[in-house]
């Protein structure tokens, strides 16, 4: 998109634009993510941004794809998980 940015807002205090809303989501949630404590040990914290999710998340890095499951998978399976460990 070519628009520009424009503020919002009863003063003026919010900003919209064009793909700020996924990378301010990005950047925050990954601040948010490296500040927590560590939890119980052997508890697998992660964060997951989709590819492609403004045109659909059937494509191969969407988030329908395997690929979330699959790497999760081979975690599991390498930490000894059976299946109901896994879910």
């Amino acid at each position: 998109p070519r628009e520009l940015a424009r503020r919002l807002g009863m003063q003026q205090e919010l900003l919209a634009s064009a793909r700020l809303d996924n990378l301010a989501h990005v950047a925050s949630i990954t601040e948010a993510f490296l500040l927590q404590e560590p939890h119980a040990e052997g508890l697998l914290q992660a964060v997951v941004f989709w590819n492609h999710e403004e045109v659909g998340s059937q494509t191969q890095e969407g988030a329908a794809s395997s690929f979330f499951e699959d790497v999760f998978n081979r975690i599991a399976q390498l930490s000894g998980l059976d299946t109901e460990g896994f879910y």
